[in-house]
């Protein structure tokens, strides 16, 4: 292949450009799209940030609570998480600890006074799994299941 065409591919590539379109715009194979970015030591395209991706950030970066942004986004922690590493924003740690033994705290409750395991979620942010861990620490019983 040609330097020309390898060149363009690059400035394409580091354009945000997806290899896909890359392809089709130099009526190339995507194989040869992968292996020129590959010898030159491209990753996979990371796509730039949306624009409520970069709201998100920032509402977050400013302090914004967690369960806030879950509840206004339809976030779940995993995606939010996911999107701060992309953002490359660092996490707070120190209150983001408070924050989430609060939630732990809420959501054992809402399970003791018979709340469904998916709104214990939805309101909470806590799931199942990670619910049934902090009872069986704290040494309280599950609820039966409902008879059918």
């Amino acid at each position: 292949m040609e330097a020309h065409v390898e060149t363009e591919i690059l400035k394409m590539f580091d354009s945000h450009m997806s290899p896909t379109q890359i392809a089709t715009e130099l009526e190339l194979s995507l194989a040869t799209i992968s292996s020129v970015l590959k010898r030159h030591g491209r990753a996979k395209m990371v796509k730039p940030p949306s624009p409520e991706e970069t709201e998100i950030g920032n509402a977050y970066a400013t302090g914004v609570d967690i369960p806030e942004l879950l509840q206004k986004y339809s976030l779940t922690y995993t995606r939010l998480y996911a999107l701060l590493s992309k953002l490359e924003i660092p996490l707070r740690r120190s209150s983001e600890a408070v924050g989430r033994k609060n939630s732990l705290d809420q959501a054992v409750a809402l399970y003791q006074q018979g709340v469904p395991l998916w709104k214990i979620k939805s309101e909470t942010g806590v799931a199942q799994p990670t619910l049934h861990d902090a009872l069986h620490t704290r040494k309280i019983p599950l609820r039966k299941p409902r008879a059918a």
